[in-house]
């Protein structure tokens, strides 16, 4: 088996544990340690030569960066793993993963590997999840400022600045049933935003994805996310399903994929079942 490290240069936590690289440097060498693009296409151009089925390509950053990895390289690979050095490490806190690089690097030969879900939005792959409306725009509205500052909490305090822009119904055909909605999200694992569960019975391992939407928006919007971020009950209906189109799409709807801005109108997503194996190092 062969390994492969990706690091984020635009990651802020990365930036704060570039010490990571040094252990990896002594172990498998400086030829297989690279930096991360932010197109996957120029990420397949620049490295798919190195890459092939028996590579392990392992992300240092967080949910975005693997998110990179996987639409480069999964046609050449479908071995993936990730040492948490993002601003959101969603993923890593739901599958136990280690946070010390030398557990990390000690485990990898030996470590389990279990086959994870992906949903495809017109053929490009996320994780963990994807959504529109309210979710979308508070990560197209996050201060970089703030960031920086308060990680991850950044998001909350856009969730409720983004309650006040302009919302459109959208209407969305879920397995054959039809939905209009204003907001809603797209989950593949439990975990929301490093600290929420709003469907505790998805899993990235069931063959579903799940779509989370809430059931009086206008009625019930402030309240609901008020009682999402104390963790109450809120009016939140969760639907299991393999493939999702959306109607009505206009310049008004945004799109976010695994905490990142879509530039691309999203008309069509289903789950792909398997479609990573994932290389776990608790």
């Amino acid at each position: 088996m062969k390994y492969h490290f990706f690091y984020n240069p635009y990651s802020r936590g990365f930036l704060s544990k570039k010490w990571v690289l040094e252990p990896i440097i002594n172990r498998f060498g400086k030829e297989n340690i690279h930096e991360t693009l932010k197109d996957p296409q120029e990420m397949f151009r620049k490295y798919s030569k190195i890459i092939d089925n028996d590579t392990v390509v392992i992300g240092l950053g967080g949910d975005g960066t693997l998110n990179i990895l996987v639409n480069a390289f999964v046609e050449k690979t479908d071995k993936f793993s990730l040492f948490p050095c993002g601003t959101a490490n969603v993923i890593v806190g739901e599958l136990g993963i280690t946070h010390d690089i030398y557990t990390f690097l000690n485990g990898l030969e030996n470590a389990e590997i279990i086959r994870i879900d992906a949903g495809d939005n017109n053929g490009n792959k996320f994780l963990l999840c994807t959504g529109l409306g309210i979710d979308a725009i508070a990560v197209k509205k996050v201060s970089n400022r703030l960031k920086k500052i308060f990680g991850p909490l950044a998001y909350v305090f856009s969730f409720f600045r983004a309650i006040f822009h302009e919302r459109v119904d959208v209407k969305l055909i879920v397995d054959g049933d039809l939905f209009t909605v204003k907001s809603a999200v797209i989950q593949n694992f439990k975990n929301y935003g490093g600290s929420f569960y709003f469907d505790p019975d998805v899993s990235a391992e069931d063959g579903f994805l799940s779509l989370i939407v809430l059931e009086d928006e206008n009625k019930n919007i402030f309240s609901n996310l008020l009682n999402i971020f104390k963790r109450k009950k809120a009016f939140i209906k969760a639907i299991h399903f393999k493939e999702l189109y959306i109607e009505d799409i206009n310049e008004k709807v945004f799109f976010q994929v695994d905490g990142d801005i879509s530039n691309n109108f999203i008309r069509c997503i289903k789950v792909i079942p398997d479609a990573i194996g994932f290389v776990l190092v608790k």
